[in-house]
C-alpha cells in the first residue's frame, strides 16, 4: 500500500507542485480546495497511477470536521499531513476589520486544529505520522501592516512545537517550512520593481519555487528526517536565517 498524503489548499500554486511531487514519489494523496474540485478532477485524471480522494470544502465554516470524517470513510489512513492553506489579508492595525482577521486566523490556525483533532486519533493508531505546516519568516519577524498574516504564522509556529512535544511518544513528527517570497496568486499584488528588488536582496539570486517548497516538505516527509520535529525550515535563499 503507498502512503497516503493529505493536502490542504492543494489547486493553489504551492499546493499543486507539492501534490505533483509527492504523487510523483510514490504517494497516493487527498487533496483539498475551496472552489476548485473541477481542477482536482484533472488532476485525478492525469494521475491514473495514483489514487486520489478530494475534500471539497470552506475552512472558515464549521462543518468542515464532519465533511473531513465522510471522506476519511473512504482513505485507509494518512501517513502525512501538509496544512498549505492560507490567506492574507494585509491592512494597518488600526484598519483591520476583524471580520478579515478572523478568516486569516479561521484558514492558517483553526481549521489546522479542527483537521488534526480528526487526523492525529489516526496517526497515533498508526504509532506514526508527519505533520508539516507552511509558515512564513514573517511569522519570526513580523511585517508592519501584516498583523493578521504574521499573528497566523506566528501561531502556527508555536503549535508546531508543541505537538513535537505532544505527538512525539506516538512517532508522530511536526515541523514546519517557511518560504520566502514565491510568484503564486497570493503574492500576485507584488508590483515588478517590489519582486525585483526583493531579488536582488536574496543571496542566491533568485526567488523561490513552488518546487523549492515541496521538496523541502518531502524531505519532512521522509526517512531521512525520522529524528527532526519541531523544527522550522527556511526556504529563502538566505535572505533569513533563523
Amino acid at each position: 500500500m503507498n502512503p497516503i498524503a493529505f493536502i490542504t489548499g492543494a489547486t493553489g500554486g504551492i499546493g499543486t507542485q507539492i501534490a505533483e511531487l509527492f504523487a510523483e514519489r510514490g504517494y497516493d494523496l487527498l487533496l483539498h480546495t475551496r472552489r476548485k474540485k473541477a481542477v482536482l478532477d484533472r488532476f485525478k485524471a492525469d494521475h491514473p497511477n495514483t489514487r486520489v480522494w478530494i475534500l471539497e470544502a470552506d475552512l472558515h465554516r464549521d462543518d468542515v470536521a464532519k465533511k473531513m470524517q465522510e471522506t476519511l470513510k473512504d482513505v485507509p489512513r494518512i501517513d502525512v499531513f501538509i496544512h498549505n492553506a492560507g490567506l492574507k489579508i494585509d491592512d494597518p492595525i488600526d484598519a483591520i476589520k476583524m471580520d478579515d482577521f478572523q478568516a486569516v486566523m479561521d484558514v492558517s490556525i483553526t481549521s489546522m486544529v479542527t483537521l488534526l483533532n480528526v487526523i492525529v486519533p489516526i496517526m497515533k493508531a498508526q504509532k506514526s505520522g508527519r505533520i508539516i505546516g507552511i509558515s512564513s519568516g514573517i511569522g519570526y519577524q513580523g511585517r508592519a501592516e501584516n498583523v493578521s498574516y504574521a499573528t497566523a504564522k506566528s501561531a502556527l509556529n508555536g503549535l508546531i512545537s508543541s505537538l513535537a512535544k505532544e505527538l512525539g511518544p506516538y512517532n508522530i513528527t511536526a515541523n514546519a517550512v517557511a518560504p520566502g517570497l514565491i510568484p503564486t496568486e497570493m503574492t500576485a499584488y507584488y508590483s515588478d520593481d517590489q519582486v525585483e528588488s526583493y531579488r536582488q536582496n536574496v543571496p542566491l539570486r533568485r526567488l523561490a519555487t513552488p518546487l523549492d517548497i515541496a521538496k523541502a516538505c518531502f524531505f519532512f516527509a521522509s526517512s531521512e528526517a525520522d529524528f527532526i520535529s519541531g523544527q522550522t525550515l527556511f526556504v529563502n535563499g538566505g535572505t533569513q536565517t533563523h
